[in-house]
């Protein structure tokens, strides 16, 4: 039970910030991006795309990842998301707020991952119910596929396990915020520039975004990838946490 009203006390915490405003428009304003790019080139993206053999709502999904930057940009949002919601309690000493509730230090990190995950879960369904939209003005309607978007969604959501819990690691081993969040875009730049060149940026968690809507193959490296990072930050940052003192 406390660790449910841990919970929900973390969501309210941020339910009336500017980071609640920042989760509805961030999606939304993705798919705009992609309804001008297709609005503007419609033809000849139809045209690209059909010579690849995807069809007009794989051309939508995939230029929402590339040309709207969509993955980059959701990463790092993921990235700064993960960081405020850990360390919003190294201010006016929440740390010791929290520890009133009868709830272990385990049960603590936990929620706060929880917290991060709910919170950014709901970007990948926001953005993609725009894309939708998108789909739906241009007369697109014929071709939509429920798998394309349904898919979409689950791997964002896979991907954002490895992401967050990796981000709250180093939100847990470095007191400096601004410190952490660095690290993270850092590694985030260098997961694109290395899976480019080769298969090393299937072990860097801040790339999984970018293998959301590809082949099988990178999928199946997207899943397990992302659920082994998970497995090793998560338990990395409890057993961090348990010995930190935040009491200070």
């Amino acid at each position: 039970m406390a660790f449910m009203e841990c919970i929900n006390s973390e969501i309210l915490k941020h339910k009336r910030t500017l980071f609640k405003k920042l989760l509805f428009l961030f999606p939304i304003g993705e798919a705009f991006l992609v309804f001008l790019d297709i609005y503007i080139r419609k033809d000849y993206l139809i045209e690209v795309y059909s010579q690849r053999g995807l069809g007009k709502w794989d051309m939508i999904f995939l230029e929402n990842y590339g040309t709207a930057g969509y993955a980059i940009f959701f990463t790092m949002f993921s990235i700064i998301i993960a960081s405020i919601v850990f360390s919003i309690e190294d201010k006016n000493g929440g740390w010791k707020y929290s520890l009133t509730i009868p709830l272990s230090k385990e049960k603590l990190y936990i929620s706060k991952y929880i917290t991060s995950i709910i919170a950014t879960f709901t970007v990948p369904v926001l953005n993609t119910l725009g894309l939708i939209i998108i789909g739906l003005i241009f007369g697109f309607e014929k071709e939509f596929d429920i798998v394309i978007p349904l898919k979409n969604i689950v791997f964002q959501w896979i991907a954002l396990f490895g992401i967050i819990s990796t981000q709250q690691f180093l939100s847990v081993i470095n007191k400096n915020n601004i410190k952490s969040v660095s690290y993270g875009v850092l590694g985030t730049f260098l997961g694109v520039s290395i899976v480019k060149n080769s298969g090393l940026g299937y072990f860097i968690p801040y790339n999984y975004l970018f293998l959301a809507y590809y082949t099988d193959i990178e999928i199946k490296k997207l899943v397990l990838g992302s659920l082994i990072s998970t497995a090793i930050f998560l338990t990395l940052g409890v057993v961090t946490f348990k010995r930190k003192d935040i009491t200070n």
